[in-house]
């Protein structure tokens, strides 16, 4: 490093750690606040949580003048809420660091848009869980608006990305791995063929494996809530159907004639005659509705559009039919027993102790008006709750606890661990032990 080079970087990580309260950066923050701070021009793409805030907050700390940030995002959701909180305009920014759940009820159209929205969780960088329901019922209705654009390259565009997004709720691999791949990343495999943890793995840093993040599982396909099940020779009852009605029936009609229901219509058009009726009857409806929304979203045979959709073969279908290519699809686990609650923090913590911090921090927060997390993050709270800072001197330990921080609010938290402390004996010896 030269002599420059030290004098521009030392005041930088000072006010990371005096004013923001951290040792670190994370991945390429340093280079983007060099870069502001040696006054260079600087066109930065940074992924939802990559900290973006800090790259022009710090700055303005170490710099002369005025730094005036302008932003199109309004913020919906501040933090008078605790319990849940439910948008469906996440493009319109969501200025909550501590959300811990985001909950899909449909699919989105495309993996940018869901990765910007399971984004808006865990921004302190405590743990969050991301819900996806799934349905290939979906596919139709977001098809049908995609083929209201008129522009055909659009149009092909917004498809495969529809495709895209289809292809990351049905396949059965690790949806991290997914994401990052799409996004052209690599996610390490943390475990050797024997299921330890690799040395290298237990100090890693990187954006895609943060070191206080548990390695694995980190999808339901990693904790086995899913299992991949060899469906050709369904698939192949299906198309048949199709082909034996010649190709103009819908969806309902095609389960009825697989399934073996004898009603009207089915005789009176003779399709209780043909060779795949009643072959699936020992399946239920459900399962011919999930083998054809998997026929659907891969291609193998399509669903026309009009007020009577009917399901037709495609090229490919022969591929199934005579050409030996197997498709596989995705069955919930049945599970035993009761699920385990998905931890919010990363490590046991006295939760009594997180509550009466957490009310006090609100408590200060009314009195300044600003957001609570701009007192302190959950993240900061749960590691006071971990380590028990009864001092200031103790609480300088704490992520996200600077010296502007320390000076306005540290022995009042401190107070508090300590009151806590006198009234709950021992609570830091349980912590330790849980």
């Amino acid at each position: 490093m030269t002599h420059g080079e030290k004098q521009v970087k030392e005041p930088i990580l000072r006010v990371l750690r005096d004013v923001f309260g951290f040792d670190s950066f994370l991945p390429n923050q340093e280079e983007i606040v060099q870069a502001i701070v040696e006054r260079q021009d600087a066109f930065i793409v940074m992924p939802t949580g990559g900290g973006k805030s800090l790259c022009y907050q710090l700055p303005a700390h170490v710099m002369n003048g005025t730094c005036m940030v302008i932003s199109p995002l309004i913020s919906l959701m501040k933090d008078q809420v605790d319990v849940m909180v439910a948008t469906i305009a996440f493009g319109m920014g969501i200025d909550k660091s501590n959300v811990r759940y985001v909950l899909h009820g449909d699919l989105p159209k495309n993996i940018e848009g869901y990765y910007q929205e399971t984004g808006r969780s865990g921004r302190d960088g405590e743990p969050a869980h991301c819900l996806l329901l799934f349905g290939y019922g979906d596919i139709p209705k977001i098809r049908f608006f995609i083929d209201q654009t008129e522009d055909e390259s659009e149009r092909t565009h917004q498809v495969r990305c529809l495709n895209h997004m289809v292809t990351y709720a049905t396949v059965h691999a690790c949806r991290r791995k997914q994401l990052l791949g799409y996004f052209g990343e690599v996610y390490p495999d943390a475990r050797d063929e024997g299921g330890n943890l690799k040395p290298e793995m237990e100090n890693s840093t990187s954006s895609a494996f943060p070191r206080q993040t548990p390695p694995l599982p980190c999808c339901d396909i990693c904790a086995g809530e899913v299992e991949s099940i060899d469906a050709t020779q369904d698939a192949q009852i299906v198309m048949s159907a199709i082909a034996r009605t010649d190709q103009r029936f819908g969806v309902h009609h095609i389960v009825a004639v697989v399934t073996g229901e004898r009603s009207d219509r089915i005789r009176q058009l003779e399709h209780d005659q043909i060779k795949t009726f009643g072959v699936g009857r020992d399946r239920d409806k459900r399962h011919w509705r999930l083998i054809i929304d998997n026929l659907l979203a891969q291609g193998l045979i399509e669903q026309t559009t009009g007020d009577y959709p009917v399901l037709k073969l495609q090229p490919e279908s022969k591929e199934v039919l005579f050409g030996g290519r197997q498709l596989h699809v995705l069955k919930t686990r049945k599970q035993e027993g009761k699920r385990p609650k998905p931890s919010t923090a990363a490590g046991p913590y006295d939760q009594a102790l997180f509550e009466t911090l957490r009310t006090l921090r609100k408590r200060l927060a009314v009195e300044q008006g600003v957001p609570p997390f701009v007192v302190f993050s959950d993240k900061t709270l749960h590691q006071m709750c971990q380590v028990f800072p009864t001092t200031t001197i103790d609480m300088t330990g704490i992520s996200g606890v600077g010296q502007a921080k320390l000076a306005r609010y540290g022995e009042t938290f401190c107070a508090a661990i300590r009151e806590h402390l006198k009234n709950q004996p021992g609570s830091e010896k349980r912590t330790v032990d849980a």
